[in-house]
């Protein structure tokens, strides 16, 4: 009785795997392929960055434009190059600042916060999130508060 239910099992399982076919060549295949291009893609993100920053040096652009355009800028740069994401968060720390912009301050220092902590600098991230009290955060900042 139990070798026949053992042997049931073993049937079972060999027919789920056999009937779906193995897709791990192609995947592989497909990584591969996006790995070969990744020079195409650090191209097409250097356009945008380059093309997003002609605007912001445009004389008569508002402190609000500037400060949309360097999140644009930091958001390309956050997984591309740490050290810029870092200069344009700053940035927009500093247009927060003076825009008196509470919501906006806090986001800018949140991503200030975890640039430093992904480029290893730990100790300015924690200086930054000791300064900063969740309860004066809004609530779309809370997730990455926390």
């Amino acid at each position: 009785m139990t070798n026949k239910f053992f042997v049931i099992i073993f049937l079972l399982i060999w027919c789920v795997f056999n009937t779906h076919p193995n897709n791990t060549s192609k995947i592989l295949t497909g990584l591969d392929l996006h790995i070969n291009q990744k020079k195409s893609y650090d191209i097409e993100k250097e356009k945008r960055i380059a093309d997003t920053k002609l605007l912001s040096a445009q004389k008569g652009i508002s402190l609000l434009q500037e400060y949309d355009l360097n999140e644009i800028i930091y958001n390309e740069y956050q997984k591309f190059k740490l050290d810029s994401a870092i200069l344009y968060a700053g940035r927009n720390v500093e247009i927060a600042d003076k825009l008196n912009n509470k919501e906006y301050y806090y986001k800018s220092q949140l991503q200030l916060s975890v640039s430093y902590s992904l480029s290893g600098k730990y100790r300015e991230s924690e200086e930054i999130l000791k300064n900063i009290y969740s309860h004066d955060l809004p609530p779309a900042t809370l997730p990455v508060y926390y």
